[in-house]
């Protein structure tokens, strides 16, 4: 007589969670063997971001271990325009592996393309922003670290252009609201 399957003491995994464990330990360690032999061995890139507007332009770059130094060409079309921009480092650790993470992280940035004019501001630190108003013309940004993840580093970044107000601007806007202040008290009055 064969003993009853369901009158086995509950100890332990059962073969089935003992299969999805060991499937799930599989596809890991194929993801991970995938990731790095398809692993760049390119530490620079060159991104062209165009004409920056309002609209935020954002992304997400992987380097693989070692230094690596990511340039962003991007251009502003209108006279005092406020450009804003962040960087950010992104580890990702998946118990006490560390699989991406950055060591210092710089942001520079430059006027002229490809990094090659004069640096206008430096920035270090794992989250770097700046806000500046830049004239009319072509610059880069630079950034760069040292990738010490198992698999490398991973950065995000965001970029963005709003022109600045002009002076008549503003004094229409304040002229405008004393106007509809001045006619929500008149409307008050008996």
């Amino acid at each position: 007589m064969r003993p009853n399957i369901f009158d086995r003491p509950k100890t332990g995994f059962s073969d089935i969670e003992r299969k999805r464990v060991m499937t799930i330990l599989k596809k890991s360690c194929s993801f991970v063997a995938l990731t790095i032999a398809f692993a760049s061995a390119a530490q620079a890139g060159t991104h062209e971001l165009g004409t920056l507007g309002s609209t935020p332009v954002a992304g997400n770059v992987l380097a693989t271990s070692g230094s690596f130094a990511d340039i962003f060409n991007f251009s502003v079309a209108a006279p005092d325009t406020l450009v804003s921009g962040a960087a950010m480092n992104v580890p990702m650790t998946f118990g006490t592996l560390t699989l991406y993470d950055i060591d210092d992280l710089t942001v520079t940035l430059f006027s002229g393309f490809d990094a090659t004019g004069t640096s206008l501001l430096a920035l270090t630190g794992d989250y770097s922003s700046h806000s500046d108003t830049l004239p009319v013309g072509n610059y880069s940004l630079r950034i760069t670290g040292n990738a010490v993840g198992m698999l490398g580093g991973s950065y995000t970044y965001t970029a963005f252009a709003q022109t600045v107000p002009e002076p008549e601007t503003c004094a229409m806007f304040i002229a405008g609201l004393g106007l509809i202040g001045f006619l929500g008290r008149r409307r008050k009055r008996p």
